[in-house]
C-alpha cells in the first residue's frame, strides 16, 4: 500500500484527527434503537457510527464489536435484547 510522505506538523495533524474519530463519546441527541427496563433502571441500545464501523452501545458505554453493516449491527442489537429478556429486562 503507498502512504504519502508527510512532514511533522501533517503527521501531528492527522494523528489528532485520527484521535478524535476513535474518542467521540455517543451523543445524547441518537435515538435509541430499544429501551428495556429492570428494577427502575434503563438500558439503552444505541448505534454509533464510526469510520471504522457501526458500534452496538449499551448506555453508551459497553463497545461491542463493530460492524461493518447496518443489518449486521441491528441483528446483534436484537440479540443483546433477547439476552436481557432471558435475566428480566423488560421493554
Amino acid at each position: 500500500m503507498w502512504l504519502p510522505q508527510l512532514d511533522a506538523q501533517s503527521q501531528d495533524a492527522l494523528l489528532r484527527y485520527l484521535a478524535m474519530s476513535v474518542d467521540q463519546s455517543v451523543s445524547a441527541e441518537i435515538p435509541p434503537l430499544w429501551r428495556v427496563h429492570k428494577n427502575g433502571r434503563e438500558l439503552r441500545c444505541v448505534l454509533a457510527h464510526f469510520p471504522t464501523g457501526l458500534d452496538v452501545r449499551l448506555d453508551g458505554k459497553c463497545r461491542l464489536p463493530p460492524h461493518s453493516t447496518v443489518p449486521g449491527a441491528h441483528a446483534l442489537a436484537d440479540k443483546w435484547r433477547a439476552a436481557l429478556a432471558e435475566v428480566g429486562w423488560t421493554g
